[in-house]
């Protein structure tokens, strides 16, 4: 009897210190309870912020280059000596070599004599404004560049109002350098008729040293290699992604050579090149799964391996080239001197976007709208946006600022729920 009595005191004692457990664990649930559940939701839902950034379209490859080159070729047989040096800068019509026996001139000395005074005069008259223009152009060219580059950023930021004002700094830069690069244009013009009646009586003395006459400006080069025929457009079109690698190989391989004074060469030898930089073509083997979606006008900004970045247009994509590659090839508008080469690893960029830049996982779609869940206090809601780009991971979007709170990872049933 003594037995079961103590029995039911320990189970009235357990059952007391039970619930003395339970009313105790429920009030520090209660007091607890706001934070475990902000632990719990920013564990399960990621909120963050967007920043203001940039994706760009781009593919990397081994691009072959045409162009921008012009070869000088001896007219004869006969002792080189040349009247530039290496690296110098020369202009259209401009004398570079002889070729030949300089101390035979005869009949046409006087005439000869005559159009060399007219051309030098010419060229003293126009030099001050030559020099002064050149210059203009580079410092016009600076401005534009830093226009574009400001541009860029205000559309960037929205200000739709201030981008009207730097687009039409932008277009009076542009017109400015277009002013400077006819009158460029006339003096050069005239200065190339005045150096080709020079050429054209040089011409008409036999027996003598025949001038070889640079075509076009830039700066001249003794140095050539075996293989300069080959990388031009003509030769490089219709090619395919095997037979350009192969050139590019032997572009890598080929060393160059020059013609040094005195030396005697036949006639079609290279005595050098011009560089000019104008007109130069890209021909870019990709695969065609990885062929980048092109903007319509083309436009493209290529950065080569040396972190040159020009300004190129796409002319054509051709497919199958062979099956399952496609060849990229478009035109440079300007490439530097010191960046002219016949390969380089390069980047083209198709396109770029600004603006602000979220993951891509953080788009919800509701009622065929796309958008983003914007957390307001505590709560998701939906926040409808234009996505402007999307690359890989990341997109840029329109719509909600780089301060705005975000869910990062959206899920369409969140809308309207607690996630803070």
């Amino acid at each position: 009897m003594a037995r079961r009595k103590r029995s039911k005191a320990k189970l009235r004692t357990l059952s007391r210190n039970a619930t003395l457990f339970a009313l105790v664990l429920s009030l520090a649930l209660l007091l607890t309870w706001p934070y475990l559940r902000t632990a719990f939701l920013r564990l399960a839902i990621p909120v963050g912020r967007g920043s203001m950034g940039t994706l760009e379209e781009r593919i990397d490859g081994e691009a072959v280059f045409a162009g921008g080159v012009s070869l000088i070729t001896a007219p004869v047989q006969g002792t080189v000596r040349y009247l530039v040096r290496d690296g110098e800068s020369v202009r259209t019509g401009q004398a570079i070599a002889e070729v030949g026996k300089p101390d035979a001139w005869a009949a046409l000395e006087d005439s000869l004599s005559f159009a060399r005074a007219q051309l030098s005069k010419y060229e003293s008259d126009t030099r001050q404004e030559f020099e002064y223009l050149s210059a203009q152009a580079e410092e016009s060219y600076a401005k534009a560049v830093d226009l574009f580059f400001l541009a860029r950023e205000t559309a960037a930021l929205g200000d739709l109002g201030f981008l009207a004002a730097r687009e039409a700094q932008l277009e009076a830069a542009e017109e400015n350098l277009r002013s400077i690069a006819r009158r460029l244009g006339e003096i050069e013009g005239k200065r190339s008729e005045l150096a080709g009646r020079v050429a054209a009586i040089e011409s008409l003395q036999s027996s003598s040293a025949i001038q070889v006459v640079s075509p076009t400006s830039g700066v001249f080069s003794s140095e050539v290699t075996s293989i300069e025929g080959k990388f031009t457009r003509e030769n490089l079109d219709g090619k395919t992604a095997a037979e350009l690698a192969i050139l590019a190989r032997e572009a890598r391989e080929t060393k160059p050579v020059a013609v040094m004074d005195g030396q005697t060469v036949e006639a079609g030898d290279f005595l050098g090149r011009v560089i000019s930089g104008q007109g130069v073509a890209f021909y870019l083997p990709v695969k065609t799964e990885d062929k980048p979606a092109l903007r319509q006008d083309g436009k493209v900004e290529l950065v080569l391996s040396d972190g040159t970045t020009v300004q190129a247009r796409v002319t054509g994509v051709y497919d199958g080239k062979p099956p399952g590659y496609s060849i990229i090839v478009g035109e440079i508008s300007v490439m530097p001197v010191s960046a002219m080469r016949k390969v380089d690893t390069v980047g083209l960029v198709a396109r770029t976007q600004s603006g602000v830049v979220i993951p891509k996982a953080a788009l919800v779609e509701q009622d065929g709208r796309q958008g983003v869940l914007l957390v307001q206090k505590t709560y998701a809601r939906f926040r409808e946006v234009e996505v402007l780009m999307v690359k890989g991971d990341k997109a840029v979007v329109r719509g909600i600022a780089e301060a705005d709170e975000i869910v990062l990872r959206g899920w369409g049933f969140l809308e309207g729920r607690r996630v803070r």
